[in-house]
């Protein structure tokens, strides 16, 4: 059943998978709660959702903790997730220490933050790693720090990290690479990206600049990329 389950969602399939794992939920499975949980997160099913990751976690499932903890973290809840989410991270999860580290910072321990995503990112090389420091450290006013870590990021091909790398070296007063830098990932289809290039343009004053950047965000706007992925 959980396989089954597995197959289907592989091919974003959510509601052909969900039985599947609802019958291997209902019957004790612990990795079926936990999907069958994420799944139903997925279809925005959110309270039930909850619920089947509670009892993942309660039988010893990280990842469904990593996955509860994001959740808890988007409605505030940080005292519930921070150490569901210090479980995972220290069993290796990239995705929940990132999550952690956005605590963190949100909370006041940004100190703490940049050190954990530090060591991740020099032990492991992890890109999620890489990025979440670079961007904490554009947050902080340190564009210049944050470059060498968002360069190790986009070169593994992460398009949010070519994007910030664009914005880091508009801050440092590189414009011509930061101008291509933005161009590759704003064809991407960026928002951020196409945002940071669209002003560059307009402050050039020239008409063809402008004329560019208002074609560049219409664009955007067409194909539903309005908002920033990220927030920044």
């Amino acid at each position: 059943m959980e396989q089954l389950g597995e197959y289907h969602l592989r091919r974003g399939q959510l509601a052909l998978a969900e039985p599947w794992f609802r019958r291997a939920a209902e019957r004790g499975d612990v990795d079926g709660m936990a999907n069958l949980g994420m799944t139903l997160l997925e279809r925005g099913e959110i309270a039930e959702a909850e619920g089947w990751l509670r009892r993942a976690v309660n039988a010893g499932n990280r990842p469904a903790g990593t996955t509860l903890g994001a959740l808890l973290i988007q409605r505030g809840d940080y005292g519930e997730a921070e150490p569901l989410l210090r479980a995972s991270a220290a069993a290796g999860s990239v995705f929940a220490l990132v999550n952690l580290s956005n605590l963190l910072d949100d909370t006041g321990r940004g100190g703490e933050a940049r050190q954990m995503l530090h060591a991740a990112a020099t032990g492991t090389g992890a890109p999620e790693a890489s990025l979440a420091l670079g961007i904490l450290l554009v947050r902080d006013g340190d564009a210049a720090g944050a470059e060498p870590w968002l360069r190790m990021a986009a070169d593994t091909g992460d398009v949010d990290a070519l994007a910030y790398l664009g914005g880091a070296l508009l801050q440092t007063g590189r414009v011509r690479e930061a101008e291509r830098v933005l161009r590759s990932a704003g064809d991407a289809g960026h928002p951020y990206a196409v945002h940071a290039l669209a002003a560059l343009l307009v402050q050039r004053g020239r008409r063809r600049d402008r004329a560019e950047a208002e074609r560049l965000l219409r664009q955007l706007a067409e194909t539903g990329g309005a908002e920033d992925r990220r927030g920044g």
